[in-house]
């Protein structure tokens, strides 16, 4: 609120100081009633509550300020806290779930029961072999959109799951284009508790080579009716993807780009300098030894800032789609980079896919699709273990680029974490290369039968060559009636390495459906068919480590036969 107030005196002769005062008084009850005002309307309470769907908590549901940026998700338990004017007006908002306006109206406990949308209920979603409509399914399912993967900066898709369905639990590593750990139901298995992943049928470990902005629809199956089919196999959820083929009767051409930043929002807390002291020193006292000299220690590093920095994520798409009457074809060319949250890692991948379909007949179509992938990363050697265990009082590198050592007390054990960050940028080259395609045939005969037949190969190729650089300079400051020393690593020898890797998959499904209705009321269908699965592998690596001979930082040498 803004309160002006304009004086006007046209016949103001004599100057009067009685009404000089007065004005006075008025200047300061203006100014005393803007503070009120300025302050009431400042004044927010603090609301908290639940979100659920009638049973279960929704997390990641988001609670909006309406008419404003101010918003929060809710947590694991769908509890959430917010601080908001206190006639504001609280927009709940979840996937699949109808919008809810709740006004506070002073309240500051408000719980909210959110239902399902019927838009969805038409929606057809995967179901192992088949699809079915939403509103004739009796398991658990949950679906989440191709717009709201594509619209997320993420490489991974799996990585933009996160907070969008009820129940499932997505952690992501930080790292470019790592596969997230993802729980559907929690831990079902000391072993393994990772779910599978079907891609337009096909079983995968992951779906990390997949462009966001190909995806149509992601289905994520829980109970047991739902994901028996996949047998043990099914046993921690099945997370089903269909990829997007082109719209009938349509030709579109279509350039999607993506921006985005990700950070580490809450850093673990650790001493800093003083504290370290302080703490050690009663460790020392406590074990009856000797105090350590800290005199050359006179550094205060948060070796957590030292590594640690905001990722640019960013995703570019360009598809052509056409559908006539006999064909549908489609086409996508994207181009991904994503910087890791720990310095020097990052990661580039270019990815190819074709889509087809013909229909020959209203009864038999036959079709297939193909998803090329090419990436290339550059690993960082530091994890945030590193920035942990260093201690802060101990700098980086001195004025002539000599790198500090850890003190005698963890110098075995810990090394300095940007030494080894500088010294192992750049220093290899990691290639990958994936194709992945299949092609089916579809027929329709005594009308209520449908046959299928599908083949599928995933083939990966991955290569890594690189070196080991010389050591740095490295800085023994001294401690008690030891001098400070300069050294360089005596035992390194330079050393050169190569690695490749081959994964090969096969699956091949055929099924005969049957799906009758009768009365327009009763619906039948039933599902018989098998399928065959074949996944082979093999790696070889070699190094080579020399005394005399020294690898340069050239690439175009770093070769085994070098």
């Amino acid at each position: 609120m803004v309160i002006s107030l304009q004086f006007y005196n046209h016949q103001l002769i004599k100057p009067d100081f009685s009404m000089k005062r007065i004005f006075t008084k008025l200047s300061l009850l203006v100014a005393f009633c803007i503070l009120t005002v300025s302050i009431a309307f400042a004044q927010n309470i603090t609301v908290k509550g639940r979100v659920t769907d009638g049973k279960l908590p929704v997390p990641g549901t988001g609670v909006t300020v309406k008419g404003t940026t101010t918003a929060t998700v809710t947590n694991n338990d769908g509890e959430y806290t917010i601080s908001v004017p206190a006639n504001a007006t609280l927009v709940f908002t979840y996937i699949g779930f109808s919008n809810r306006e709740i006004s506070v109206n002073n309240q500051t406990t408000i719980n909210v029961s959110l239902t399902a949308s019927s838009n969805d209920l038409e929606q057809v979603v995967v179901t192992g072999y088949g699809t079915q409509k939403r509103k004739d399914l009796t398991g658990s399912i949950s679906s989440v959109s191709g717009e709201d993967i594509a619209r997320m900066p993420a490489i991974n898709p799996i990585a933009s799951l996160q907070g969008k369905v009820p129940g499932l639990t997505v952690v992501n590593s930080g790292g470019p284009g790592a596969s997230p750990v993802v729980r559907i139901r929690g831990v079902s298995s000391p072993r393994d508790a990772d779910p599978i992943y079907i891609v337009d049928g096909m079983i995968q470990p992951d779906i990390s080579y997949l462009n966001p902005a190909d995806i149509e629809t992601i289905d994520l199956l829980r109970d047991a009716s739902s994901t028996a089919i996949y047998g043990l196999r099914g046993a921690n959820g099945v997370i089903a993807i269909t990829t997007k083929s082109a719209a009938r009767g349509q030709t579109r051409i279509n350039f999607t780009s993506n921006f985005g930043i990700q950070r580490i929002q809450d850093r673990i807390d650790v001493a800093n300098a003083a504290e370290f002291k302080t703490l050690y020193n009663s460790q020392l006292a406590n074990l009856g030894a000797a105090p350590f000299d800290y005199t050359n220690y006179t550094f205060d590093t948060d070796w957590q800032d030292e590594i640690i920095r905001n990722g640019i994520i960013n995703t570019n798409t360009l598809s052509l789609s056409t559908n006539g009457e006999k064909t549908s074809t489609m086409v996508s060319l994207a181009y991904n980079t994503q910087e890791g949250v720990i310095k020097y890692n990052d990661l580039q991948r270019y990815i190819l896919r074709l889509s087809q379909e013909v229909r020959m007949t209203d009864k038999f179509k036959f079709g297939g699709n193909i998803t090329g992938v090419h990436s290339l990363s550059n690993p960082t050697a530091v994890s945030l273990n590193n920035a942990i265990w260093s201690a802060p009082i101990v700098g980086i590198k001195d004025d002539q680029g000599r790198y500090y050592s850890m003190p005698s007390f963890q110098r075995a054990q810990v090394g300095n974490a940007i030494s080894s960050l500088d010294r192992n940028d750049r220093t290899s080259i990691n290639k990958g290369f994936r194709m992945n395609g299949s092609l089916f045939a579809e027929v329709k005969f005594l009308k209520d039968f449908t046959a299928r037949s599908t083949i599928y190969a995933d083939l990966g190729f991955n290569t890594s060559r690189g070196y080991f650089p010389p050591p740095f300079t490295i800085v023994n400051l001294g401690e008690g009636v030891a001098p400070t020393e300069y050294t360089v690593d005596p035992n390194y020898r330079s050393s050169v390495s190569q690695s490749q890797s081959e994964t090969h998959r096969y699956q091949q499904d055929h099924t005969v459906a049957y799906d009758k209705v009768f009365n327009n009321v009763h619906r039948v269908n039933a599902l018989a068919g098998f399928t065959t699965y074949r996944l082979a592998s093999s790696n070889v690596s070699a190094s080579r480590q020399d005394a005399d001979l020294i690898i340069p930082g050239d690439p175009d040498l770093w070769y085994i036969p070098v």
